[in-house]
């Protein structure tokens, strides 16, 4: 994931790796004429646990690390959102580890302040309901005015049809989740993995940009397209159970604006959407 702070003028950007120290980067992009000339990394912050310890290695202690995926700075309170996949796996002995999804805060130095609860159906669970193992909370956005957030599964839950996520809304005064809507999963094609989807950006209070990204298990390499969304005509399922794809609910719509597979050069993977400052064109 990636964010931008307009009042320091720097990025800051999460790192996908449970095996080390739990980190995100803070770094400064310089643009010229034909776009990004160069980036400079000028610190790098270690996320703090719930009692500000430092999370253990994936490798040593898995119910006690973190999967850190998406980050957001919010400027109405200076603060950084970031959010934890979790994890649920079977052991060797037949035990199972869960680690429910999470969403947290915290300061500019990593230290952790508070975190939000998921939606009930956006957790793991030991039957069979609930999150995928590592389909969970891969993207975060706040609404242009910072008065709300959300939060996508990046696949379907156990639950609903294979197509649908479900992207989920959060009133940050009254501390709920108020609404919740449906999302079409682009259809999956022959030797691919997924899609997914592995970034959103909110534009206005209606439209959002959204990445999918399926796997090509032949070519080992992953085909990314970028989506216009719009939610203005969605309906809110927050309070149903489960979804059919063939249901007469209303979703959100989508345009694909590009495919990223179509570059002269190869993008490996994105899995985070910013917006910078303002350029002069």
């Amino acid at each position: 994931g990636i964010t931008y702070n307009p009042q320091k003028d720097v990025f800051y950007i999460i790192s996908d790796d449970r095996k080390n120290k739990i980190r995100f980067y803070e770094a400064a992009f310089f643009i010229g004429e034909k776009g990004i000339d160069s980036i400079q990394f000028l610190n790098v912050h270690e996320i703090k646990n719930q009692i500000n310890e430092s999370y253990k290695s994936w490798d040593e202690f898995p119910s006690e690390s973190a999967d850190p995926e998406d980050i957001r700075f919010n400027p109405s309170t200076n603060l950084l959102t970031w959010t934890d996949e979790g994890e649920k796996l079977a052991t060797e002995n037949d035990s199972l580890i869960i680690v429910d999804p999470s969403i947290n805060i915290m300061a500019l130095n990593g230290t952790y302040l508070n975190s939000i609860n998921p939606p009930t159906k956006i957790k793991y669970y030991d039957s069979e309901k609930g999150l995928k193992r590592n389909k969970s909370l891969e993207s975060l956005s706040f609404s242009s005015d910072y008065k709300h957030l959300y939060t996508i599964s990046e696949e379907a839950i156990i639950e609903d049809a294979p197509s649908l996520a479900r992207l989920f809304k959060f009133d940050l005064k009254s501390n709920e989740w108020t609404e919740s809507f449906f999302y079409k999963i682009s259809e999956s094609k022959k030797n691919y993995d997924g899609p997914g989807i592995s970034a959103i950006l909110f534009i206005n209070e209606n439209q959002f940009l959204s990445v999918e990204r399926s796997y090509n298990v032949l070519l080992s390499k992953n085909e990314i397209e970028l989506f216009l969304c719009d939610l203005s005509k969605a309906s809110n399922i927050i309070r149903y159970d489960m979804l059919d794809d063939k249901s007469s609910i209303k979703r959100i719509s989508k345009t694909k604006l590009i495919s990223l597979s179509d570059c002269p050069v190869e993008i490996e993977n994105v899995e985070g959407l910013t917006f910078g400052k303002d350029l002069e064109n």
